[in-house]
């Protein structure tokens, strides 16, 4: 024997007895080989042999990174934190990857050392990424460090909850043990598109409901007992791009929406505006016996009802699978309204039933938003007031568009009750209480119904006469919800109807005031008002019709201009003045037979209504354009 061959052999001694894991670790690595590749890709729980309800999962479902893994009691639902996707790298080895953060199960540091807790980190393909998976005896496996040769191992044989996970040395024993169990892809069970009330298993009279028929993003859901109301029927639809139903509120049209995605049990669910993300996805999976759960995709948790309690007013909320009633709904298939288009787009008089001279228009022909709608009596001229543009939006519900203020008709802050009242307001197109059916009655009438509420326009107590306003209503088949359409005149047929010569015009508020230009001037822009009639030149005026355009020119004998809309508007109360003519239609009138010897004098640039101010006959009262009132 050599003599440095006794050292050698003294210093290994020692070193075995002072460090017995290094030499472990050196004399007892695990290397991988294509044998050890016995494990088929997939997403899979792992369970401990000591207690096969144990498994490992990232605590409080953390997506941040270094999180130590641990054990926790095997979930009853969906729970992504306890899924991990295996696959085979080549070689005998595999990476471990948690679902729900898409990080893998890492040694920190790529430790060598014994006891070493074990965490979920980003992918580096490092050697400390990637496992052995060997199996073990009784269809358990070894998991086996890559880095380091160590084995995953439960601390003291303790399979507990909230045990962290650890690397240790190989010793055969059940704390080094684990079962895979494969978990299967999770696909929505499918039920018919259509529109349905939610009920609850813990009591089938109570529905899912949006709180008090609220409309905005955020309001809440409860359970309710079903009235049948518009905010509890939920339109159900499949969209096969995320294999995934979208559960859009009928009244809202927003669409159920786990709050903020958030992933905690007792997250909250609202009506939000549909936006297409997770957070609004839900998966429906038959629990055998005529019930659904409703999963979510973004959290894959159960809609859950607050303590498994079915009193009014319980909330709705986001909690993992327990298997109780208070995770269990039926869809039951709702009536719904909805129509085809029944009526080609135009422009109408809405007249009602009870009397053909009273036509819907706007209080006070008010052009701000919030003004009430009512009926009163049908003028026989062209008056933006009492038309409304019908338009279908192809989604089985119209528009209503007032054609004096260009705002819609509209169910007044969505109100679901009876005597809601109907206002104009700015055009919002997602917005459901600006969204009708218009429903044929079979005499030649139709129905007009609210989209949110599914109530009637309805004439308060059948009396057209002195009712301040209409309000919305259950259908009752009653005159009072029949109204027909007619078609509004949109511009007046022109003809000679005076010989052309030279006139005085005067006002059928007192035949003794006739249209004057201000102090006889000879000015551009001069005024044009009422006086006393008098053998005066600025009171004569040439009239003369045009053939070819079917129209007149009214000429100031005194001065040689033409009356004129001032600056071409087209506003009610727009001024009219003389002006050198010019050919603009703001220069151009139509006259109208308004009976007994009187004309209507209409200016052609738009169809309003040459006007005495306020109706007054005082000397000097300006003369301007507003719209038609007889």
């Amino acid at each position: 024997m050599k003599k440095y061959t006794i050292p050698i052999i003294i210093m290994i001694i020692v070193v075995m007895i002072i460090c017995p894991a290094f030499v472990y670790t050196i004399g007892s690595v695990y290397a991988a080989t294509e044998e050890d590749n016995e494990l088929e890709d997939g997403v899979y729980t792992i369970a401990s042999k000591i207690n096969e309800n144990i498994v490992i999962e990232v605590p409080n479902k953390s997506k941040e990174e270094a999180t130590k893994v641990q054990l926790a009691s095997k979930s009853k639902g969906i729970n992504k934190s306890q899924e991990i996707k295996v696959k085979s790298i080549g070689n005998g080895y595999y990476t471990l990857t948690f679902e729900h953060s898409s990080k893998v199960l890492d040694v920190p540091g790529a430790s060598t050392e014994s006891c070493v807790e074990l965490q979920q980190y980003s992918s580096n393909n490092t050697m400390a990424q990637q496992w052995i998976i060997k199996e073990a005896e009784d269809g358990y496996y070894y998991i086996i460090s890559g880095c380091n040769g160590l084995y995953i191992d439960i601390p003291g044989g303790r399979a507990v909850e909230k045990s962290k996970v650890q690397l240790y040395e190989g010793n055969g024993t059940d704390a080094q043990k684990f079962s895979f169990t494969k978990v299967e892809e999770l696909k929505t069970d499918k039920i018919e598109d259509g529109t349905y009330y939610i009920a609850s298993a813990l009591a089938e009279n109570k529905v899912v409901s949006i709180d008090d028929g609220k409309y905005e993003n955020f309001a809440n859901t409860h359970i309710w007992e079903n009235q049948k109301k518009e905010y509890q029927k939920f339109e159900v639809e499949y969209n096969k791009n995320v294999d995934a139903y979208i559960i859009t509120a009928v009244h809202s049209n927003k669409a159920l929406d786990v709050k903020y995605a958030e992933q905690e049990n007792c997250t909250n669910v609202t009506q939000y505006q549909t936006h297409k993300g997770a957070s609004e996805q839900w998966i429906l999976k038959s629990t055998g016996d005529g019930y659904y759960n409703i999963i979510s995709k973004c959290n894959f948790l159960n809609l859950d009802i607050d303590g498994g309690r079915s009193s009014n007013g319980t909330n709705i909320q986001m909690y993992e699978g327990n298997g109780t009633n208070a995770q269990k709904f039926k869809f039951i298939k709702a009536d719904t309204i909805k129509s085809t288009q029944t009526i080609e787009n135009g422009v109408y008089n809405i007249v009602t039933k009870l009397d053909d001279n009273k036509v819907l228009q706007i209080e006070n022909k008010s052009l701000l938003n919030n003004a009430k709608a009512k009926f009163d009596n049908k003028l026989n001229v062209i008056n933006k007031s009492q038309a409304f543009e019908i338009s279908y939006l192809n989604n089985g519900y119209y528009q209503i568009k007032q054609q004096k203020s260009l705002k819609v008709l509209e169910v007044n802050n969505g109100d679901y009750r009876n005597e809601t009242s109907i206002i104009q307001n700015s055009e919002d197109n997602e917005s459901t209480v600006q969204q009708w059916i218009i429903k044929e009655t079979g005499d030649g009438y139709f129905y007009i119904i609210a989209r949110c509420n599914g109530l009637f326009i309805d004439i308060p107590g059948g009396n057209v006469e002195n009712t301040p306003s209409i309000q919305m209503y259950e259908g009752n088949g009653t005159d009072a919800q029949k109204f027909k359409f007619e078609k509004a005149s949109q511009e007046i047929e022109s003809q000679k109807l005076l010989e052309d010569g030279v006139y005085k015009i005067s006002t059928a508020l007192d035949q003794e005031k006739c249209i004057d230009i201000s102090c006889g001037s000879y000015k551009n822009e001069a005024n044009v008002q009422i006086w006393d009639k008098d053998n005066v030149q600025q009171q004569k005026f040439q009239i003369t019709y045009n053939e070819q355009q079917n129209n007149y020119e009214i000429k100031s004998v005194n001065s040689g201009k033409v009356l004129d809309v001032q600056s071409n508007g087209k506003e009610d109360g727009t001024n009219v003045w003389q002006y050198e003519g010019n050919g603009t239609d703001a220069q151009k009138w139509i006259l109208q037979s308004a009976g007994n010897g009187y004309y209507y004098i209409v200016a052609v640039n738009s169809y309003l209504y040459l006007d005495v101010d306020a109706g007054n006959t005082r000397n000097g009262t300006n003369i301007q354009i507003y719209e038609g009132n007889e």
